[in-house]
């Protein structure tokens, strides 16, 4: 016997679909099993992607129509309240400090990628080493947690510096709620989490499939991985707690039409985006891994651009619902947490 190994000039990210990856798998058959016979039909794999791409979509659209449905019921309604007022729009250099603001955790967060997940690893796992045992989940929110520190810290000293002097009040924070109406926001988030669980639980039982696109999935999980849920919850409240109260405190200005929900999306993606760039251009163009130790922590900046821009869209929109952050927050952190487990499964590695 020989022992062969393949190793295609390509990304991780590209092996679902690169030629390279192709021929080395179609390589390996004729070697091991010999000539291949020709089979009748067609794959129908690309088609069953594009497929569960749509299923993908109409899932979020369902969850966000479930949501604006809830809010309408009886019990919940009463969660809709008036927003805070908008804080003065920047004028002048105050254009050119928000720019710089969103520049600087872009920068600090794109460069730090490494850093921050390793941390996460290993402070994790140190802390509860049974409970913390997915590589993944620690990573991502190792640095989650520290993009919520630089982007905590950014805001404070702008707010502090400038905005407290052009009178914006803590009020535009969005914190302040009742005991009454917190209480209701977590029965929210259990009849939105059960009713999340059985469509995506029952799709599988009926179907056999679930709702993903390359390597970004929402599928059922064991009993066992549904127990992490608990465990990472936490980890990444600290950073979606952190990311709705400066989405809305940060850019939420007087007079913004439409297009400021864009520029809300551009403060909470560039750094992951910016990591991606920056890593994946030394593998294209300079043939060089510009952070050697763990590439694939690029590879998950995929998925949490994807969950950012979500989770602003959503973060804006029941902001000026309820008024207060705290509904957004909580639903977001469960869909990212439980994302991040359905997509990477729990890898035990600590013990």
């Amino acid at each position: 016997g020989r022992r062969i190994v393949y190793n295609p000039k390509i990304a991780h990210a590209e092996a679902h679909f690169h030629p390279a990856a192709a021929e080395d798998i179609v390589s390996f058959f004729e070697q091991s099993l010999g000539s291949p016979i020709a089979a009748k039909g067609y794959t129908a794999y690309l088609w069953k992607e594009f497929a569960n791409f749509g299923a993908l979509i109409g899932l979020f659209v369902f969850l966000y129509g479930l949501i604006m449905v809830l809010l309408e019921l009886p019990y919940f309604s009463v969660l809709c309240t008036e927003a805070p007022a908008r804080i003065p729009a920047p004028k002048g250099k105050g254009k050119l400090r928000v720019a710089i603001n969103i520049l600087i955790i872009g920068i600090v967060g794109a460069l730090t990628v490494e850093w921050g997940m390793e941390m996460g690893a290993k402070v994790l796992g140190k802390i509860a080493p049974k409970l913390y045992v997915s590589w993944t989940g620690n990573g991502i929110g190792g640095w989650s947690v520290w993009m919520a520190i630089v982007v905590s810290v950014v805001y404070l000293v702008n707010y502090f510096l400038f905005d407290k002097k052009n009178g914006v009040s803590t009020e535009s924070w969005g914190f302040k709620i009742s005991k009454q109406n917190f209480l209701r926001t977590l029965v929210f988030l259990g009849v939105f989490f059960g009713a999340f669980c059985l469509v995506v639980y029952g799709i599988f039982f009926f179907f056999g499939t679930d709702f993903r696109f390359w390597i970004y999935a929402i599928r059922g999980v064991s009993k066992a991985e549904m127990m992490y849920l608990f465990w990472y919850f936490p980890v990444f409240f600290i950073y979606y707690l952190a990311h709705s109260w400066t989405t809305n405190a940060s850019y939420r200005y007087e007079g913004a039409g439409k297009m400021n929900i864009y520029l809300c999306i551009l403060a909470a993606i560039l750094a992951p985006v910016l990591g991606f760039a920056i890593e994946y251009y030394g593998n294209y163009v300079l043939d060089i891994l510009i952070w050697k130790v763990m590439w694939v922590y690029y590879l998950w900046l995929i998925n949490i651009a994807v969950n950012l821009t979500l989770a602003t869209l959503l973060s804006r929109k029941l902001f000026e619902k309820t008024g207060n952050i705290w509904l957004a927050t909580f639903l977001n952190t469960t869909i990212a947490t439980y994302i991040t487990i359905a997509t990477s499964r729990m890898i035990t590695f600590l013990t």
